[in-house]
């Protein structure tokens, strides 16, 4: 039976085709601009062809010919033609890369935004089986894709097909027979490539999953180096991520050898080219049918086709890879939304603030975890959810949230269901201060300023004095502008939970939640802030998860909760 882990990572995974359609589809606004690139392209590879016929041209005049004034004359006429043809090809050639220079970044970026977007979709659930390293590397993996793909279809594979098209149209027109034997290889070698890709693509898949694990593990140890530390396990993390980089060099090595063998296909088909042509101008020259001309023209078609042929090859394999590499984060954007708002879902309108659990019930996947859980909260009551670990109180919270959506039963908020109205505005209307509070990797003022980031300075200091976190505020070198570190690293545990609290007094919400809200602060720390989370509880309708005598006194009734249930209910 396959685990859990093997079924997500097949549920997030597309096959090459599923993500050549996904970008299609997210680039349609560059449509004109891959049309323009496709032609100029093609142009610049026709010029490229002409000028070995000016070439097999220039040497039948040549050796035709006596030096004279007109025959000198009539040479340099073909070599600036030879010039201005080469010159051609190349301004044509080098404007696509002038073309992409501003259009590819942009487009890029364009693709990380949906990567992100679409990340931030998904469910809280989801984030709680992924690596956050490995997900940042999925994004930025659909970027590259689409970079490695503009690269090697428009320089190398439709420069190679567009080359290969010429020379055999040219060949027609002179040489028929080589014609015909040219379009042969060109077909066997490109079923060639098509067979060895699907050979290959199994591996890919592999290597970009080992990938992706090695970047997940390596990013989980350095986000818990303090951990790490204080349990002395540097040598043992180390082993760990030795054993991932092991797994990946297997896999990198594997499909790295199938590539050669590719490759070597390739060459050796190449070569038989090359010998075919070869032999078949001799053949002509002995019964006087070519020219020395036409030799120079099969030999620089020849090397063109070549090195065309050898960059189709590894060019199509690195197109396949791209589409291999992005596969997850593209099985991820493809996957339903799990927490969704609804086709006729409207913004919460929260007046009084009443919040009722009707006959709710919950689980995680087949493990029950609410029962029929009844709760009616007043507008403006303050309730604290008490009871042992596991008995649903911080579930309660998340269903609120709707981080989940209720397995039986509904919540409403001022008679409106949470599930028919949108996401974004329930959230907007509930103040959330978590027992561990994460902070970004931004200034102070940014994170105190988060719910309402248009917010004047002089509020920002007001909620933080509230909130007793001016004071430590102040000591900073750059106060205000201070950056807190990845997750609020640079601060304790006790300053990063004041700066939540004064984060919801900016907020505003009719609704709070306070889980845990004081865990992190000392005695002295937790009676300074007191009376500021009482300031902030007036006029709003309150839960509260805590343990702390101190916190549920302020409450107007007590949950006791068990199992999924409410055992018990009063005052202090």
């Amino acid at each position: 039976m396959a685990s859990m882990t093997e079924q997500k990572r097949e549920a997030f995974s597309a096959t090459p085709t599923e993500v050549f359609q996904f970008l299609w589809r997210s680039t349609k606004a560059h449509r004109l601009f891959f049309a323009a690139m496709f032609v100029v392209i093609c142009v610049a590879q026709v010029f490229f062809v002409v000028v070995p016929l000016q070439l097999k041209r220039l040497v039948d005049v040549i050796t035709s010919l006596e030096p004279s004034a007109q025959s000198v004359q009539e040479i340099a006429g073909i070599i600036t033609l030879i010039i201005i043809l080469q010159l051609l090809g190349g301004l044509f050639y080098r404007s696509s890369g002038y073309m992409s220079s501003g259009r590819v970044p942009r487009i890029k970026a364009e693709l990380e935004e949906i990567g992100l977007r679409g990340i931030l979709a998904r469910s809280h659930a989801f984030f709680t089986e992924q690596h956050m390293g490995s997900l940042v590397r999925r994004i930025v993996r659909l970027s590259e894709a689409y970079n490695r793909i503009h690269e090697t279809f428009y320089w190398h594979i439709l420069g190679a097909l567009a080359s290969a098209v010429a020379i055999i149209v040219a060949l027609l027109f002179t040489r028929p027979t080589m014609a015909w034997i040219v379009a042969a290889w060109a077909v066997f070698i490109a079923f060639g490539n098509w067979w060895i890709t699907r050979w290959k693509t199994p591996v890919d898949e592999e290597r970009t999953r080992v990938q992706n694990e090695a970047q997940g593990l390596l990013a989980d140890i350095v986000t818990n180096a303090t951990t790490v530390k204080s349990f002395a396990k540097e040598e043992a993390e180390s082993r760990s991520y030795h054993s991932g980089l092991n797994r990946r060099i297997r896999a990198e090595d594997v499909a790295w050898r199938r590539a050669e063998h590719g490759l070597t296909g390739t060459d050796v088909a190449g070569s038989f080219l090359l010998g075919s042509l070869l032999f078949l101008a001799l053949w002509g020259w002995e019964k006087g049918d070519v020219t020395v001309g036409d030799f120079v023209l099969l030999q620089s078609f020849a090397v063109m086709l070549l090195n065309q042929l050898f960059f189709i090859g590894f060019a199509y394999r690195e197109f396949i890879e791209a589409l291999t590499g992005a596969s997850e984060i593209v099985g991820i954007l493809n996957a339903p939304i799990e927490i969704h708002d609804t086709k006729s879902a409207k913004s919460l309108r929260v007046k009084d603030g009443r919040i009722v659990f009707s006959h709710v019930h919950f689980s995680y996947g087949s493990l029950p975890v609410l029962s029929d859980f009844r709760l009616d909260i007043s507008p403006g009551e303050k309730v604290a959810l008490v009871g042992a670990s596991g008995a649903g109180k911080s579930t309660v919270i998340k269903l609120l949230l709707r981080f989940y959506d209720l397995t039986g039963g509904s919540i409403l908020v001022d008679g409106q269901d949470i599930g028919r109205v949108t996401q974004r505005s329930l959230r907007e209307q509930v103040s959330l201060v978590p027992q561990d509070p994460a902070l970004f990797h931004r200034s102070l003022k940014e994170n105190l300023a988060y719910g309402r980031p248009d917010v004047s300075m002089r509020a920002i200091v007001d909620a933080a004095k509230k909130a007793h976190c001016h004071e430590f505020i102040s000591t900073l070198p750059n106060g205000y502008d201070t950056l807190v570190g990845e997750r609020g690293v640079k601060l304790s545990g006790g300053e990063r939970q004041r700066v939540a609290i004064a984060r919801a007094i900016l907020k505003d919400a009719p609704i709070l939640v306070l889980d845990e809200a004081t865990s992190s602060l000392d005695s002295e720390s937790e009676q300074l802030i007191q009376h500021a989370l009482t300031a902030l509880m007036k006029r709003k309708t309150v839960i509260v998860i805590a343990h702390r005598l101190s916190t549920i006194m302020e409450m107007d009734r007590i949950i006791v909760m068990e199992n999924g249930r409410i055992v018990d209910e009063g005052t202090h």
